[in-house]
């Protein structure tokens, strides 16, 4: 028996973060780190499923999401040290 049924992006609710009101991810383009709204249709413990929306404030399938990490803000620039 099927209750629900989802299609949707899947992503760990360790990378979620809260910023004035608006629940997101932050995403890395490049060596800028960007705040992307999420809509969720879904959630668990582990994992929540959120609707594609077709709109460049809103995350985007492929978009490499930081998963933890401390000081992160929208517009911060990330330096690799080898």
């Amino acid at each position: 028996i099927i209750t629900d049924e989802y299609t949707g992006i899947r992503i760990n609710n360790s990378a979620i973060r809260e910023v004035d009101g608006n629940k997101g991810v932050y995403v890395l383009r490049g060596n800028i780190i960007q705040f992307k709204k999420i809509n969720i249709l879904s959630s668990n413990e582990d994992y929540s499923i959120i609707e594609r929306i077709d709109d460049s404030s809103y995350v985007r399938q492929y978009d490499t999401i930081i998963t933890q990490g401390v000081d992160l803000y929208d517009g911060k620039v990330v330096s690799w040290k080898s």
